[in-house]
């Protein structure tokens, strides 16, 4: 799951091995804004989107912020 500071909150599903960046675009098309525009964090730290959710032990339902 991806919430904005808006309000919007969007589920995606993601394999553990792929890259964030697929993320990280789709959900910036889906927005209507740049992925250059967007910051991703999760538990605090900002996400490198060459990284992959196993790089952060997310565990499944796991929410990531945008600003």
């Amino acid at each position: 799951q991806i919430a904005a500071s808006t309000g919007y909150e969007r589920i995606f599903k993601l394999k553990t091995t792929t890259s964030l960046r697929k993320l990280f675009y789709v959900y910036a098309e889906t927005i209507g804004k740049e992925v250059d525009e967007l910051k991703f964090i999760y538990e605090g730290q900002c996400l490198n989107p060459h990284n992959m959710p196993n790089t952060y032990e997310m565990e499944n339902g796991g929410t990531l912020d945008t600003v």
